[in-house]
């Protein structure tokens, strides 16, 4: 099958950070059948958490099928940002037509949605909803009711500001995630229950730990004597957020539809 007789219009992109056993970087460059490339094995955020260690930046673009279009390597330490704007560049020199470039939440940021769109390019991206103030405050508040998409999908617009400060929020909710998610989060409940009831007052040590985990934190609270105990309003909020995502789009011609089965099919 020859690459330009894909169905290119969408293009799937991620990036991972792959690291290396060794104590250094690399300083010169390397040489490869007669091309030459710039020091790869870097420090730099790492996707995996590991930020001591020498690694480089793999990215892969694909169809909607999952083919293949492209690959990259990037040395270790380049921002996001960076691999955006290469891969935008690249993409236009292979003429693959009309792309509409889709992402997850690692891309999204003021200086990647910006790169996105420069050259009029169009995009969808996930949103980490946790950490953005708009989108956790005003997003999944916003009035307004759910629109069937497919069996066990809904989803619904919601638009912040006007003019170039406008912003397309595409809120969804994926039922069948939902349920998993709230039968998950019932069976931790009950583990972390049995972790309290075993907590003894004089091993604060051991309840430092509970609230520091990253798995039983999110649902402590502590009182006045350092006892940890399960926040009822902190397991409401994510409850709230089981099953749901956030999609962002500067491509006013797709609809609600286009784009919610444009990242679930």
């Amino acid at each position: 099958m020859e690459l330009f007789d894909l169905d290119v219009d969408l293009v799937f992109y991620d990036a991972t950070t792959a690291w290396f056993e060794t104590d250094d970087e690399d300083i010169a460059t390397h040489e490869w059948r007669g091309m030459t490339f710039a020091p790869l094995r870097k420090r730099g955020h790492s996707k995996e958490g590991r930020d001591n260690d020498a690694q480089v930046v793999i990215a892969l673009a694909v169809t909607r099928e999952g083919v293949p279009v492209r690959s990259w390597v990037f040395p270790g330490n380049t921002p996001d940002v960076a691999t955006v704007e290469r891969v935008k560049a690249d993409l236009r020199g292979m003429r693959l037509g009309r792309t509409l470039f889709v992402g997850d939440a690692g891309l999204y940021g003021k200086r990647q949605l910006e790169a996105l769109a420069k050259g009029a390019g169009r995009y969808v991206l996930a949103t980490p909803i946790r950490r953005v103030a708009e989108i956790r405050d005003e997003v999944l508040s916003h009035p307004g009711r759910y629109a069937d998409i497919a069996p066990g999908l809904r989803a619904k617009e919601v638009v912040l500001g006007a003019g170039e400060r406008r912003r397309r929020y595409i809120l969804c909710l994926n039922e069948e995630e939902a349920e998993r998610e709230s039968r998950r989060r019932d069976e931790l409940l009950i583990r972390l229950e049995a972790e309290l009831d075993r907590l003894r007052d004089d091993h604060p040590k051991a309840a430092c730990r509970l609230v520091a985990s990253k798995r039983f934190g999110p649902y402590l609270a502590q009182g006045t004597n350092g006892r940890p105990f399960i926040d009822r309003a902190k397991v409401r909020r994510a409850a709230h957020l089981d099953g749901k995502f956030v999609l962002t789009t500067n491509d006013d011609s797709l609809s609600v539809a286009d784009i919610a089965l444009a990242v679930t099919r």
